[in-house]
């Protein structure tokens, strides 16, 4: 629900894949290619790593220590663009 009366879009700059944007507008999580221009920021990493943060299987703050992942725009745009999704049951 909270969802609902919001648009935003965050950029993912994958380095083994293709460069995405999801959007989340009215409750719905649309992919787009490439960056688009309107995005509160950009995460670059590979898919993998990419996949471990989403499951829960790996914590964004270590890998951004360590350099395996980049954040253009600030870190909290990308926490609150992500805490919109639930992880996949099971994981």
């Amino acid at each position: 629900a909270e969802n609902l009366d919001i648009e935003i879009a965050y950029g993912f700059d994958f380095s083994n894949g293709p460069a995405l944007t999801i959007r989340v507008r009215r409750g719905v999580a649309v992919l787009e290619r490439g960056i688009a221009s309107n995005v509160s920021g950009v995460l670059s990493t590979s898919t993998e790593d990419f996949r471990a943060i989403a499951i829960g299987r790996a914590n964004a703050a270590a890998l951004l220590v360590t350099g395996q992942i980049s954040v253009e725009g600030p870190l909290t745009n990308l926490t609150s663009f992500l805490a919109r999704f639930d992880p996949p049951a099971g994981q």
